[in-house]
């Protein structure tokens, strides 16, 4: 296992038990018989409201905890993917060239060019020559 995937494994641990947390936190939407019958026990405004402003936080909480989870999730599948084909398909090296066919077309190649060069130089000498 590679030292990224441990760290996002940790943060997705981490980020798991913070949901599980806020989600517990949370009132359910439903009072039940109970909750219609008796009423809400706060009668002012402010009282009313507040309930409504804090689960109004913590279900942004969770949205953003819960998005940010996924997308995590997304990011070890893929880094975990890649690693993987990295490992059972690694970078081939070209294959060494050998060094005598080089030499010997090198060698070649310069026996040649020398040849061309001094047929040239006769050539050039012979109409000097001539000219005198």
């Amino acid at each position: 296992m590679q030292p990224l995937e441990i760290v996002i494994g940790i943060l997705l641990g981490v980020l798991g038990i913070a949901l599980i947390i806020i989600i517990m936190m949370q009132q359910g939407k439903r009072r039940g018989l109970s909750g219609t019958l008796s009423g809400s026990s706060s009668d002012s405004f402010f009282g009313k409201n507040k309930g409504k402003t804090k689960d109004r936080m913590l279900n942004k909480i969770t949205v953003i905890l819960a998005i940010v989870f996924v997308l995590l999730v997304l990011t070890l599948y893929i880094v975990h993917t890649l690693l993987e084909n990295k490992e059972k398909n690694p970078p081939s090296e070209p294959a060494p060239i050998e060094s005598t066919e080089v030499s010997n077309e090198i060698s070649e190649n310069a026996g040649v060019s020398e040849a061309e060069d001094e047929s040239t130089d006769d050539v050039s000498e012979d109409e000097d020559t001539e000219e005198e």
